[in-house]
């Protein structure tokens, strides 16, 4: 997530401007999920204080969610899902966003 605040802040937090969608899936889901809030306190502030400024937004593979036990209402309010992240990934893709991976 320091990536995204980075660039949020090379771009001056514009909403005009600037626009970073994270993707989750894979191992990423459990952090997000209602039932570990407790152990993952401090990174879900921090995620989600990324998306005040509305230039960040988390979006959530929806298939990976289901795999790992968990239904929409068992993420995290301030998560939006997609139906899948590979083609979410190619549809903002279509619309201009560049793809960056990190692991």
């Amino acid at each position: 997530m320091s990536k995204a605040a980075t660039l949020d802040k090379m771009y001056e937090s514009h909403p005009f401007h600037s626009s970073i969608i994270i993707i989750l899936h894979g191992n990423s889901v459990k952090f997000f999920a209602r039932s570990n809030a407790r152990r993952y306190r401090n990174l879900m502030k921090r995620a989600e204080s990324l998306t005040h400024g509305g230039t960040i937004e988390f979006r959530m593979c929806l298939m990976r969610a289901r795999l790992s036990g968990y239904r929409p209402r068992d993420i995290q309010g301030f998560v939006k899902m997609v139906p899948m992240a590979d083609a979410e990934i190619v549809r903002l893709q279509k619309k201009g966003y560049a793809y960056m991976y990190t692991h």
